[in-house]
């Protein structure tokens, strides 16, 4: 309505013969212009307008802001030094610059900014700051600078970048040294067999700040049973996996070493009990007990086990000891026949102290105590079991099976590398299976048994190597896992849960990773303090085993310890990706190198007419030049 009241106005002035043609046109124009300007705004038009435009390349200059270039640079070096210097003002009169800086969270700073960032940032992470170049897509050139000490993220020898930009790199500082990796994580299988293949799995770590090759060599004796040259990238880890099959019987010892020239670099050893062939094991019997007979008797069918009774271990072995003692055992009454050797002992009390128990319960899972896959089918086996008579035990050792009343019935001291059984009637669980579901129940228990606590080695089912682990502040803390004997768990579902928790033991981080025999893991922290790593083992959902151990997160010092300029990764980044690396004092060279073309790009501009406060005052002085023609001309 507004525009049609406008625009008859228009028509009637138009028409008006008041005043002379030249001023009715003028009238008519500065009208028109006003009604169309009216018109875009009511109607709330955008405007688009494209045209050509000369523009000049696009070229990143990333910035390594962390404390140790001012070791590399000297404590006077700064941005400015750069900024300040011939071969930048060639570049900015050739590129449009952008200055990339910020290790936790890049970002693209001014060169006001730039020169008053001082060189504080504790961690340096290169890669992470010409990720964030590449990830923008608008360089098609970059310029590092830095002194290469990347130790965190992508490695500068390793990252691949986008073939689309050439990177340059401008080196601060001199060229650093180095050293020989670290051994770490060694697991050795166990239990170990004369002349049985079997691996071990070892991880070196190269915690220096360039690239490591070098051989090592593994000796087993005086026999040398590994010998590889190994590539290491700096900061990074590998894990081997190396066969061992021992000629010897008895204690053994395997030696890592760096061959440097002439020069053999120890850098860790591992010893392990080489067992004989087979498993020897003593089933003493003496007092005649049902429970032994059974136990003999599904021994005795296994190729790997070699059972003796004490008469005829004692004639033929008499100096040595069985690889497992089986015997009945009483702490007064009947005493140990061999100490510090793995046992499955038949606690026994005389008289009539035997309570029987047909209802059992498990207070925590292993693998011998799970005779199917299936959670609630293994329950009902075991209800269904013949009852048994526990004896009152009180001594050490953590209770794995219990009856309703809670006497225990399998006991776990695995710090004497002991089994207890306070009970009696187990054997019947053999017989009693003819033809049942269960059947083969108490022969997967004895078998479970040997072999647990034949792999036993003082700690539980799953462990960490260390008690207690220290790092640095944003650099990886780096652990190991060990899982004994995951064999055991291939027919139940089992799976290993890493929980990183604070003192309050709030799980801060959680990782699930493969049931291997030799997990190895590494969380990395931004803050120091004291943390709390929690391994758990779960099968069929039930809680088998835990571990814990205590880290202390230091403040990172890396910064200050990784000093002096890393040449040839900073070489070795720029040649891979196209580009140059020069000394910071040759960075007048860079211009025979960094060259770019200026382009035609179309700029398109586009701006909503409302918001175009242009248009309101252009209306305005339209309006103000046609009143002052109309007072000028004798109208109103």
């Amino acid at each position: 309505m507004l525009l049609a009241f406008t625009a008859l106005w228009l028509v009637r002035h138009h028409l008006n013969t008041f005043y002379p043609p030249k001023i009715r046109l003028v009238l008519s124009i500065l009208r028109g212009l006003t009604l169309v300007l009216l018109a875009l705004l009511l109607l709330d038009m955008k405007i688009t307008g494209t045209r050509m435009q000369k523009q000049d390349p696009a070229l990143a200059i990333v910035w390594d802001l962390s404390r140790s270039m001012r070791y590399a640079g000297g404590p006077t070096f700064s941005p400015a030094d750069f900024l300040q210097s011939d071969a930048y003002r060639h570049l900015r009169r050739e590129f449009r610059v952008d200055h990339i800086a910020g290790m936790r969270s890049p970002e693209i700073l001014t060169e006001s900014e730039l020169r008053r960032s001082p060189l504080e940032e504790n961690f340096t992470d290169c890669g992470k700051l010409l990720r964030y170049a590449e990830a923008r897509a608008v360089y098609g050139q970059a310029i590092l600078i830095s002194d290469g000490q990347s130790y965190l993220g992508e490695s500068l020898e390793a990252i691949r970048l986008s073939k689309d930009m050439r990177v340059h790199s401008l080196r601060v500082g001199a060229a650093a040294t180095g050293g020989a990796p670290l051994l770490r994580g060694v697991r050795l299988p166990d239990p170990l067999f004369r002349g049985d293949s079997a691996e071990a799995v070892w991880t070196l770590h190269n915690d220096l700040s360039e690239p490591f090759s070098g051989l090592i060599a593994i000796t087993e004796g005086e026999k040398e049973i590994f010998r590889e040259t190994v590539d290491l990238p700096a900061g990074r880890m590998r894990e081997f996996a190396t066969l061992l099959a021992p000629e010897h019987e008895g204690p053994q010892v395997w030696r890592w070493h760096f061959i440097d020239g002439d020069d053999k670099i120890l850098l860790g050893t591992r010893s392990a009990t080489v067992r004989p062939s087979r498993i020897r094991v003593l089933c003493d019997d003496d007092p005649a007990d049902r429970d032994l007979a059974m136990v003999a008797t599904v021994l005795g069918r296994e190729e790997r086990i070699e059972l003796f009774r004490r008469e005829s271990w004692e004639r033929e072995h008499p100096d040595e000891t069985p690889d497992l003692l089986i015997q009945i055992w009483h702490p007064q009454q009947q005493p140990l026949l061999y100490r510090d050797i793995p046992a499955i002992l038949f606690y026994r009390e005389k008289g009539d102290a035997y309570t029987p128990a047909a209802d059992l319960r498990i207070s925590e899972y292993r693998p011998y105590l799970m005779f199917t896959p299936d959670p609630a089918e293994n329950e009902t086996y075991w209800r269904q079991l013949p009852p048994l008579h526990a004896a009152p035990y009180s001594g050490e050792g953590r209770t794995l099976v219990s009856t309703s009343s809670g006497q225990p019935v399998i006991v776990e001291d695995l710090t004497n590398r002991r089994i207890i059984i306070p009970a009696a009637g187990l054997w019947r669980w053999q017989l009693a299976a003819y033809r049942k579901p269960w059947e083969g129940a108490y022969g997967h228990l004895i078998l479970g048994l040997v072999r647990d606590i034949l792999s036993a080695d003082g700690t539980g089912i799953i462990s960490f190597d260390k008690d207690e682990y220290t790092a640095t502040q944003y650099f990886p803390l780096q652990f190991s896992l060990g899982v004994r004997d995951p064999c055991r768990f291939r027919d139940v579902s089992a799976r290993i849960s890493i929980s990183l928790l604070d003192t309050a033991l709030n799980e801060l981080r959680r990782i699930d990773p493969p049931l291997n025999a030799a997990i190895h893991e590494a969380f990395t922290l931004a803050d120091s303090g004291a943390y709390v790593l929690s391994a758990q083992l779960f099968a069929n959902g039930q809680t088998v085993d835990r571990d814990t151990a205590r880290v202390r997160i230091f403040a990172n010092d890396q910064e200050s310890a990784m000093q002096g300029c890393d040449t040839g990764a900073l070489i070795m980044l720029s040649s891979r990706h196209g580009g140059v690396s020069f000394s910071l004092a040759e960075a007048d060279s860079l211009r025979a190198h960094v060259r770019g073309e200026k382009t035609w790009v179309r700029v398109t501009r586009s701006f909503e007419a409302r918001k175009a406060w242009g248009f309101y005052l252009l209306m305005f002085l339209m309006m103000c030049a046609d009143w002052i023609l109309r007072k000028r001309n004798g109208g109103i």
